[in-house]
């Protein structure tokens, strides 16, 4: 086998065969790579890395063509059967030199990373998992072009036979998208090398994969074994098929055992740098205390199914015996939905539901809702993956056994829910029902359990409202008002507030010390309760808050109500009396801290519950809530006025890598060159003299 494998690599490199194979196959990866990456100045590798696929089928033929076929023309095959050396040997010595000159082929392109680490930010566990699906799937292409080679003694045959091969499960993957019988979709998905490629396209590594692709390139070697010796040797047709269906049987059952293994014992990476395909420590809590069973519905054409929820939805499964997860195809099962649609209209293809398998309760999630999405240039980008967070809150909210209603009150000058959707949206992720809702004209009745979200309102309750809402608060209701300095004197909402001991002060609090403001004297950092369940997620995650123009609270101990205040300003505070001042230095009249900015309140007999934030502006724009703990403040708030067992709040995973900094289009040119010209055309000049020597020779 050794001597086999170093004559043929001799061959591939003291002729043309090998320079021409490695020259062809780097300029067109060169002008992939120039194009999505260099032109674009996107880091993300493996998308080149996806195009070289198609790359190396159209010049693997160069290095499979000559293998077998070379032998059978100049009758050098009759030799093969009169050595001592088996055959097996031989041929497992061929099949690897061509894979030894595939494998140099992938080291040249490792120009490209060294690129995107010169000029970028580049996740290395990314690029060499990418490396590694990329050469096996390699030498699944060389076993098959191995076998075409054996069974022709014309190398144009034995290259027009590996296109067909190839272009046949290149073409299985374009039938899997057309075909709507799951059955169907899932055989061919499984017996498809380019859908086992997508695992280490999208940035996980599995053991299963390995071994298919082992097996695959074992299948056809032995195939290009037996087509050499056995058919010499007179064995009948049928036979020979027996010994295909025989070893391509062994192949399935052992990669099926494989996926099992990989199941059970979680052999399955994310590499990511942002863990897109993992569950945290919450997610895992929550799958711990599930007792409930859960089906967990997908609704994918069979063939375009999302491969990173889908991946997401394998771990909750793997995690939990509670959890099963099932793809319903819409266009195979048209009126499937139809029992889980409410009055907020049809349920969209690829949505996912969350529903109790023998039970009534249930979530819809829409494809739209599992992404963070942002606007550029009249094109919305997915820049973030929030399915972690969407489906671990249904979990959650499902197995609490109710839907707490949240209502974005209107009609004072409030945020414009609207506008600021990502409020609604995070909500909704929580397990939460959201709606808006104005106090006097609403046909809706309000209920005890339902929790009023007032965002930063302007003007004054009416009388009539604030009669509506003193039932409310009698009842047993529950609110959480956000209220900034701009708004001004607000009577009735402070004769609400004074039912638990709370006044709305007028001023805006200034920190003069840096350590308790970011950038601007009015962006405080507020001194916490750590202790308040307010401050739990916030406390947890190590993060402090940014609370941008505060206003203080007053507070008088009031009986038959528990007031906690949570969030506090520093002694040497002071509140400006005039919130349009110019100016931030303390004046006469301006009055002194510590401020109190944040309080909760229960009423002992009705169990009304309250929160007060002398604040808005951390929420009121989507970058101020992303800061730090700002959301997780919103969002346990509201948590803790509606009695919800705990907020589920997970951060998105971004999906956006950082740009290239090529810093000029001559640079961008130069580098352009250099892999798609310069290498290639090196390679065949050093070539061509090693040609022409061994000619001379």
């Amino acid at each position: 086998m050794r001597a086999t494998f170093v004559r043929e690599l001799e061959e591939y490199f003291n002729t043309m065969l090998g320079y021409v194979f490695v020259s062809a196959f780097l300029f067109l990866a060169g002008v992939f790579f120039s194009v999505n990456n260099i032109n674009a100045l996107d880091a993300q590798f493996n998308t080149t890395l996806n195009d070289c696929i198609y790359v190396f089928l159209i010049t693997s033929p160069l290095l499979t063509m000559k293998l077998l076929s070379e032998e059978k023309k100049t009758k050098r095959d009759q030799l093969l059967m009169t050595v001592y050396t088996p055959l097996s040997s031989i041929m497992i010595g061929k099949f690897l030199a061509a894979l030894a000159v595939f494998a140099v082929t992938l080291g040249c392109t490792l120009v490209y990373p060294v690129i995107l680490c010169i000029y970028g930010s580049v996740s290395a566990p990314l690029i060499v998992n990418g490396y590694i699906g990329f050469f096996f799937l390699g030498m699944s292409f060389i076993a098959v072009g191995m076998f075409a080679s054996s069974i022709t003694e014309s190398q144009l045959t034995s290259a027009i036979c590996t296109y067909g091969i190839l272009l046949l499960f290149l073409c299985m993957d374009l039938v899997i998208s057309r075909i709507h019988i799951g059955a169907v979709a899932s055989f061919l998905r499984w017996f498809s090398v380019f859908e086992r490629f997508k695992q280490y396209q999208y940035g996980t590594f599995g053991i299963a994969s390995v071994i298919y692709y082992l097996l695959f390139s074992l299948v056809f070697l032995c195939l290009s074994i037996a087509v050499m010796g056995y058919r010499r040797k007179g064995i009948r047709n049928l036979i020979f098929a027996g010994y295909m269906a025989l070893i391509t049987g062994c192949a399935v059952v052992c990669t099926l055992a494989a996926e099992k293994l990989e199941s059970r014992l979680h052999l399955r990476w994310d590499l990511t740098d942002t863990q897109v395909y993992s569950i945290g420590e919450i997610t895992k809590g929550v799958l711990e205390d599930l007792s409930k069973d859960i089906t967990i519905y997908t609704l994918y054409q069979s063939g375009n199914e999302d491969r990173t929820v889908s991946e997401i939805l394998r771990r909750y499964e793997e995690e939990s015996s509670h959890i099963e997860v099932v793809n319903i195809d819409p266009i195979e099962s048209p009126f499937f939905t139809q029992q889980y649609e409410t009055d907020d209209g049809k349920i969209e293809d690829s949505s996912v539901i969350v529903t109790e398998t023998n039970g009534e309760e249930f979530r819809v999630i829409s494809a739209r809702d599992l992404y963070e999405w942002q606007l550029d240039e009249e094109q919305l980008y997915a820049t973030g993956m929030v399915a972690e967070q969407r489906i671990t809150a249904a979990l959650s909210s499902i197995e609490g056994g109710r839907q707490t209603r949240a209502y974005f009150v209107t009609g004072h000058g409030e945020m414009d829910v609207n506008e600021e959707y990502y409020l609604a949206d995070t909500l909704e992720s929580d397990g939460y029902r959201v709606d808006t809702y104005h106090l006097i004209y609403n046909e809706t009745k309000l209920m005890p359990e339902d929790c009023l979200l007032f965002l930063s309102p302007l003007t004054d309750l009416t009388d009539e409202e604030y009669q509506v809402m003193q039932t409310f608060v009698e009842s047993g209701g529950r609110a959480v008002y956000l209220i900034n300095p701009l708004a001004g004197d607000l009577p009735n909402f402070n004769k609400l507030f004074a039912r638990c001991g709370l006044k709305l002060e007028d001023d805006l609090v200034v920190e003069p010390d840096s350590e308790n403001y970011l950038n601007s004297q009015i962006m405080i950092r507020p001194q916490m309760d750590t202790a308040h369940p307010v401050l739990a997620s916030v406390t947890e995650s190590g993060v402090g808050l940014v609370l941008p123009r505060c206003r203080g609270i007053l507070y008088t101990e009031q009986e038959g109500v528990k007031t906690e205040p949570f969030l506090y300003s520093s002694d040497k505070s002071y509140g400006k009396v005039n919130p349009y001042t110019e100016t931030l230095e303390k004046e006469e009249g301006d009055t002194d801290g510590p401020f109190i900015l944040g309080a909760s309140s229960v009423t002992e007999k009705a169990g009304a519950r309250m929160i007060l934030l002398g604040n808005s502006d951390f929420i009121s724009t989507i970058d101020n809530a992303k800061f730090e703990g700002n959301i997780a403040l919103f969002m346990d708030s509201v948590a803790w006025a509606s009695e919800k067992p705990e907020s589920v709040v997970i951060k998105p995973k971004s999906l956006v890598s950082a740009p290239l900094k090529i810093q000029s289009t001559a640079t961008g040119y130069r580098l352009m060159f250099l892999v798609i010209v310069a290498m290639p055309a090196v390679l065949l000049i050093y070539g061509t003299f090693v040609w022409r020597r061994r000619l001379r020779q």
